[in-house]
């Protein structure tokens, strides 16, 4: 008996792309801090996007809710005597700072000629609306509820700029930076100024407040974008050793064909899909002849070589995409052949025996012939429900050893072995214990 090949384990070491990038992803996983802020290279680009495609997908799903409230706001605000005549022009100020940039976003990430430029867009709907919202706090300086209204305002649109708006922390903090320059140059020209002893706690606190906010949500943000990639990364490699592992167990390491578990899968499978159908099923049983006699005489590695020559010969000869054709164990292989009946099955047998043939590969210490050759034993039948696989396969293996019974080097059906058996044909003959 040959010595099998041993296969070794997929996925042993790490190797390429994937594993340098596992080994990154790890790094920045478990030092995960401020230099998430800046991932390396491609990550950044990739991250980048993502954030960028998770915003437009909530925008697109949001963006009807945010116009219908902001559409009630205004009605509600005049009717309830919020808003005083005398603040009119502040008032449509201010909501124009925030429908022109609300318009912005939403054309942005909506429209699909602007979806390019919708970053930009952003940035400058967040400027244009702290802008505005600063600009109002100057200019109702003589309406102390509408100041302390739009002081409130410049809160939410500085919290909203550095969190919630999804720009990065970078952008989010030179817009809320430059809507304070704003409103200083603002008051510089016009003369018009918000309350400068209440400035630094709802302008600058809020941008204080804001960045902190915008530092650790940008970084969690990074954190779980780093563990996603990290573990699809470690799935997809665990997907592939599972099917590396897979084809292992039902392959056979020496000749690549099906092993006898994956063989027996197929069997029992095509069994019950010709009995459904009620179509044949053929089977072949092959044996080396004298095969131990060769690897007594040309060592164990001219056997192995012998064997995967072999194989790729039948393996050669199974023409349809159904046919089946495996490594049985030792010098054995059997082929399934759906939807064939026992001519078909014969047919196939032949063409097995001459490629055999073909190869001439040198047995010296064989009385069939000076060359390698193989018997086969054949049988086809229509599965039902009193039959089994088991009962085929028993079938064509007593097919096979009438084959050698008969000098071996030959085809040999299972009609023949019965009609042997039935004749009493050399009633002590080794095949028929295998009928």
């Amino acid at each position: 008996m040959e010595r099998e090949n041993e296969a070794g384990s997929p996925g042993d070491a790490e190797a390429g792309s994937d594993g340098g990038e596992r080994r990154l992803l790890r790094e920045l996983v478990e030092t995960a801090g401020f230099h998430l802020l800046r991932l390396p290279g491609e990550l950044e680009r990739e991250f980048r996007a993502h954030r960028r495609a998770l915003a437009r997908r909530q925008i697109q799903r949001f963006w009807p809710l945010v116009l219908a409230a902001f559409a009630a706001a205004i009605p509600m605000a005049f009717f309830t005597g919020v808003v005083q005549r005398e603040a009119l022009f502040p008032v449509a100020l201010g909501l124009a700072g925030l429908a022109v940039p609300i318009a912005l976003v939403v054309l942005g990430n909506v429209h699909p000629r602007l979806e390019r430029h919708a970053p930009l867009l952003d940035v400058t709907a967040a400027f244009l609306g702290l802008a505005s919202t600063h600009a109002v706090t100057a200019i109702t300086e003589d309406l102390p509820v509408h100041r302390h209204i739009a002081e409130h305002a410049v809160i939410l649109v500085t919290l909203a700029t550095c969190s919630i708006a999804n720009q990065s922390v970078r952008s989010a903090m030179a817009v809320c930076a430059s809507g304070v320059a704003f409103i200083v140059a603002f008051a510089f020209v016009t003369g018009l100024s918000p309350d400068w002893t209440l400035f630094p706690f709802y302008a600058l606190g809020s941008l204080l407040v804001g960045s902190i906010v915008g530092v650790t949500s940008e970084i969690r943000e990074r954190t779980v974008f780093v563990q996603e990639r990290l573990l699809a990364l470690e799935k997809h490699e665990l997907d592939q050793m599972s099917r590396a592992l897979a084809a292992l167990s039902r392959e056979d390491a020496l000749t690549g064909l099906p092993n006898r578990r994956y063989m027996d899968e197929v069997l029992a499978r095509e069994w019950a899909s010709c009995m459904r159908d009620r179509a044949p099923l053929g089977l072949l049983f092959v044996d080396v002849d004298h095969f131990k006699r060769f690897n007594d005489r040309n060592g164990h590695a001219a056997g192995d070589a012998c064997l995967r020559r072999i194989a790729d010969a039948l393996r050669s000869e199974a023409f349809r995409s159904t046919d089946f054709v495996a490594r049985y164990g030792g010098e054995e292989f059997v082929g399934i052949l759906p939807r064939t009946n026992l001519e078909g099955v014969e047919a196939v047998a032949n063409r097995f025996l001459e490629a055999v043939d073909r190869l001439t590969i040198a047995h010296g210490a064989s009385d069939v012939a000076p060359h390698v050759t193989i018997s086969i034993g054949v049988a086809s039948a229509e599965p039902d429900e009193h039959g089994s696989p088991e009962d085929l396969l028993a079938r064509a293996d007593a097919a096979l050893y009438r084959a050698k019974a008969l000098g071996r080097h030959r085809v040999v059906t299972d009609g023949e072995a019965r009609e042997a058996r039935v004749d009493g044909e050399a009633a002590d003959a080794p095949w028929l214990e295998h009928a």
